[in-house]
């Protein structure tokens, strides 16, 4: 039995169906179970209500599984959803839970970039989790990816530009990242779901390197394929300095979002493909042949 916690997401959705076509039993939980994964149920995944913030139905979701595979996050959450509960708090619980239920193998998706001195929180829970995963007893794998193509792209970018003619990026937008697709981290995990050696392993993944770019050099493509002049607003860095700090004490997710935005443009991160294409038999999307089956959508 896989559990998958995040199957509402794309990674978790993906690993979810893989493993449904494959033949294994997989239960997912939601804890909205009957709107969210209706059809993953219908797929024949078995749905339970389960909150990152309720241990209780942590340990019953843990109940005869071998597998976990946990892709939830909550980055913009707040209150009972704030990313210290489930990001910090409920992930520690699981693995606990994990532990004592004799889970085989625990895959947890985190950040590239994660490390315990990272200006947004949301990378330091990631960092911590990592560290508790290491130092329990339950065997784990680590994946670590880049920014996700879907969002940063497509739901950033895209979609203002084709609704609205207008973008607003943070920063001045002239650091290269590099984007991933959601389907290619499901291809890795999927195969470390099937080979028990990468137990124990960090595994880094991201876009083939045509995908490490600006956001300006993004806002570009998608000009000249709709053919727009969108109006590009730069939110300042200075703006991005002050603002998380007045709203850190209203909503902690906001903030921590705009420390990350100052972070990534004020860094260059790169992926080189080649540690990972060398291990790993994946193939890799490309940033501008994907943009061209959106933008015709």
């Amino acid at each position: 039995m896989i559990l998958i916690v995040g199957a509402s997401g794309k990674v978790g959705k993906g690993v979810a169906r893989w493993a449904l076509k494959e033949g294994h039993k997989v239960r997912c939980i939601s804890r909205d179970p009957k709107s969210r994964l209706a059809d993953l149920e219908q797929e024949g995944a078995e749905v339970v209500k389960g909150d990152l913030g309720n241990i209780k139905s942590l340990n019953e979701a843990c109940q005869d599984v071998t597998h976990v595979v946990a892709t939830a996050h909550s980055l913009l959450g707040r209150g009972r959803r704030s990313s210290a509960i489930v990001d910090d708090r409920g992930h520690r619980d699981l693995v606990d839970a994990a532990y004592e239920c004799g889970v085989k193998h625990f895959i947890y998706v985190s950040a590239y970039g994660a490390e315990i001195d990272h200006p947004s929180k949301f990378y330091r829970f990631k960092y911590k989790i990592e560290r508790y995963l290491t130092q329990s007893r339950v065997p784990y794998t680590i994946i670590r990816p880049t920014y996700f193509m879907e969002t940063h792209v497509h739901e950033h970018i895209v979609k203002p530009i084709l609704e609205k003619n207008k973008v607003k990026l943070y920063g001045k937008g002239k650091t290269i990242r590099n984007f991933v697709h959601s389907q290619d981290v499901t291809q890795l995990i999927a195969h470390v779901l099937t080979h028990p050696e990468t137990v124990g392993k960090t595994i880094n993944i991201g876009g083939p390197e045509e995908n490490n770019m600006t956001t300006n050099d993004v806002v570009e493509l998608v000009k000249n394929m709709t053919n727009t002049d969108p109006k590009v607003h730069h939110v300042s860095r200075m703006v991005l300095n002050v603002l998380p700090k007045i709203l850190k004490p209203f909503h902690p997710g906001r903030s921590q979002y705009l420390c990350m935005a100052l972070y990534y443009d004020t860094h260059d991160e790169p992926f080189d493909t080649k540690p990972l294409l060398t291990e790993y038999p994946l193939t890799l999307t490309k940033l501008e042949p994907w943009l061209k089956t959106k933008i015709k959508q």
